[in-house]
Formats: structure tokens, sequence, C-alpha cells
């Protein structure tokens, strides 16, 4: 029987001190990582408030033009092939492991093919009235 014991990186450490320096670090990188994406959309001489009517505007109009049109797609399932790998032993055996291939069964998805055109549109047309990402 095989019993495998969880090591810590850092022996001489208890858990708790792990904790204390693993968690803000972990926090500050998310923050990090989730400020980087963040962008708003500002105007030289209108308010916060009236991107909304702006936007909203925007979208009515990319709604018309790009309609939403939903595709079903199916995606065939697939079966991988099964390795074997082989190695010579010291003794000069060889000694061969077979792990099986794999099965990705079929599956069906939908998706609105006009909701990047109609994205993109929406942005042009903020851009058009002032709007502009910081």
């Amino acid at each position: 029987m095989l019993l495998f014991a969880q090591q810590t990186p850092f022996p001489h450490r208890s858990k708790a001190a792990m904790h204390k320096v693993l968690l803000p670090a972990i926090a500050i990188l998310a923050g990090a990582v989730l400020s980087g994406c963040a962008s708003t959309w500002v105007h030289p001489s209108k308010p916060a408030t009236e991107l909304y009517p702006d936007e909203f505007a925007c979208k009515q109009e990319a709604m018309r033009i790009y309609p939403i049109v939903v595709v079903n797609q199916f995606n065939p399932g697939m079966q991988t092939p099964g390795n074997t790998y082989c190695r010579k032993t010291d003794n000069g055996d060889t000694r061969c492991t077979t792990y099986p291939g794999m099965y990705t069964p079929p599956s069906y998805s939908q998706y609105d093919i006009n909701n990047r055109e109609r994205d993109d549109m929406v942005k042009s047309c903020l851009y058009a009235r002032g709007w502009h990402l910081e």
C-alpha cells in the first residue's frame, strides 16, 4: 500500500504563518489583474450619467442593423488513440506502459453570429458621440 504525505514547500513555517504571507499576496495579485481589465467611458463635456442614454441609443441602432441571429453548432465527438511508452530497465528488460485514449462525446452549442459586430458598432457609435475609453 502506498501512502502519500503532503509536504509544505517551507517545512520550517507553520500553516498560519504561510497564510499570513500568501493571502495578502494573492489579494494584491488579484486586484492588479482585475484593475488591468477595467476601463470606463468618459466624455470631455458630459457627466458620466449621460453615458447611459447615449449607450442605449447606440445599442438600439446596433440591434436594428445587427439583430440577434442564433446559430446551432454541432461539435462532433472524437476518440483519441491510446499511447504505449516503453523503456529499458537497468537489467536489460523492456517495460511498457499503455495509456488509453480518451473519448469526447458530441455536443451542441448555440451562439449569436452578430454579437461581435453589434458590440463593435456600439463602440463606434459611442466614439462618434464623443465618448472614449480610459
